[in-house]
């Protein structure tokens, strides 16, 4: 029972960001700004501790 409710939870999280991605203006900046400073952090060859951490803080 519990893995169905997980897989139910994870499934409308995905469904969520779609239709934000869709529909939501600053989703779509948002996210667009997170994957730009991600590829920079990886070009620039932060460290790895800097990348978790980047990448903590545009999931946030």
């Amino acid at each position: 029972m519990r893995n169905r409710n997980l897989i139910e939870s994870v499934s409308k999280a995905i469904e969520g960001l779609v239709f934000g991605l869709k529909y939501e203006r600053n989703i779509k900046i948002q996210a667009f700004i997170a994957i730009i400073v991600i590829i920079l952090s990886i070009v620039l060859n932060f460290d790895s501790t800097d990348k978790l951490l980047i990448i903590m803080w545009c999931g946030d």
